[in-house]
């Protein structure tokens, strides 16, 4: 395989959070240059199958991936996962229990907005699903759709944003239980977006011995980058990166073929997930 070759490894469809379904996604990356990618929906592996398959029809390689949100020193950050068994009952177990999770915290963040004079029901947030992993931004969405707020980014800002009024976290599923989770599966976990992640949790993270970190996103500044890279060399961490596509009023098209590592790099995570499923003899 070329090493210069673009991998992509944190976009989203519609099973979670993203605009699009597998396909679209697909050729959306495959018409930016990418041949590497990862499909990393919030909490769910349900498009993984599906984009593996869009992948081989289209001569590109689709890593499976999960982003998975956890809590780490009282702040909700989180974490990807890479090359792990991602049709394992662990993993599947995981997904119907956070997507559980994820309807009851949207049932009381509705609660909280009918308290604020929104009267948004359950049942329109849920249509902005098409049948998906619910999140925030299906609220946000709804918020929109009922003239309740003008775009999406003033539904966070307002409402349900991490500070707002009407947010409501998620359980917490811990960072070391999630870490456990990836490397059971025979997977890497790295630390998304560190951009907003404050350096005293980031140094947490390393030290509860997390694999990477993601030194290529939108969020990051050039100087960020640098610095990141820098971490990642100082304590011996994979280095991932991605657009984090969304599509839809998140982070735009703009991204898909501008965040990327080479291929080279996705070899070194990939050679770090074999050598975790090994015995200590070198036995599979």
């Amino acid at each position: 395989m070329n090493p210069d070759l673009k991998a992509d490894l944190h976009t989203h469809t519609s099973a979670s959070d993203g605009a699009f379904d597998v396909q679209a996604v697909v050729d959306k990356l495959y018409a930016r240059g990418i041949a590497i990618f990862s499909i990393t929906d919030h909490d769910t592996v349900a498009s993984v199958p599906a984009a593996m398959e869009a992948a081989r029809a289209a001569n590109m390689e689709c890593i499976p991936g999960i982003e998975m949100s956890v809590w780490l020193e009282q702040t909700d950050i989180h974490v990807l996962g890479y090359f792990f068994d991602h049709a394992s009952a662990q993993i599947t177990e995981y997904s119907e229990m956070r997507g559980k999770e994820r309807l009851k915290r949207a049932e009381r963040i509705v609660e909280k907005l009918n308290a604020l004079h929104m009267p948004i029901t359950i049942d329109e947030v849920k249509r902005q699903t098409h049948g998906s992993v619910i999140g925030r931004p299906h609220i946000a969405a709804a918020l929109v759709a009922g003239g309740h707020v003008a775009t999406y980014a003033e539904s966070f800002v307002k409402y349900i944003g991490n500070t707002a009024p009407a947010y409501e976290p998620l359980r917490r599923f811990q960072f070391t239980e999630a870490l456990e989770l990836m490397h059971s599966l025979g997977g890497v976990a790295v630390i998304a977006h560190p951009a907003v992640v404050s350096e005293e949790v980031l140094m947490k993270a390393i030290d509860a011995g997390v694999d990477g970190i993601e030194t290529v996103h939108p969020s990051s500044s050039q100087s960020q980058t640098a610095l990141f890279r820098s971490i990642a060399s100082e304590y011996f961490l994979l280095e991932t990166g991605g657009s984090d596509f969304h599509g839809g009023p998140r982070y735009d098209e703009f991204s898909l073929g501008k965040y990327w590592i080479p291929a080279a790099g996705v070899e070194k995570i990939r050679r770090f997930a074999q050598l975790q499923t090994k015995s200590p003899d070198g036995a599979q």
